[in-house]
Parts: C-alpha cells; structure tokens; sequence
C-alpha cells in the first residue's frame, strides 16, 4: 500500500515538508488559489485504489491550510513528509 504522500504525488502535487507553527513537521502540498481546493479533492480521489481510502480519508479530516499570501497550504498533521 502506497503512503499518503506517494498517493498525493501520483495525483500529481508536490509534497513538501511544512511546519504550521506548533513544533510539528508535517506533509503539504501548495495549491496555487484557494479555489483549487476542489479540483485536490478529485485528483487525489481518482489517484488512490480502493485499499487506500481509509487512510487518505484519515489524512483529509486532520487537513488544515494555511494562506501565504501567494496560495494555500494543503497541511496533513500527523502525515509526515518523507525526503
């Protein structure tokens, strides 16, 4: 079974390593507009296989995002990225 971050990477998104402010390191990915939200949402949808979605599913509900002034941080605490 592929990690949440391989899964991401298949749909395409560049997985980075994020700090959101409070120690922890974890998985994100930068989505240009907030707006692209939903076209994430159905990429990686249609990037996972059926034995994937329960821990893609766990991912999402602890995803948070940050504004950067240049686009939104898709973040997934407790996801940590890997090099």
């Amino acid at each position: 079974m592929r990690t949440f971050q391989q899964i991401l990477e298949a749909a395409g998104y560049e997985a980075r390593d994020y700090s959101p402010g409070f120690g922890e390191r974890c998985l994100s990915v930068h989505l240009a507009r907030p707006s692209d939200i939903g076209r994430f949402f159905a990429d990686v949808l249609e990037a996972i296989d059926a034995e994937e979605t329960d821990p893609a599913a766990h991912a999402f509900r602890r995803m948070r995002t940050d504004s950067l002034g240049k686009g939104t941080v898709a973040y997934f605490p407790g996801e940590k990225f890997q090099e």
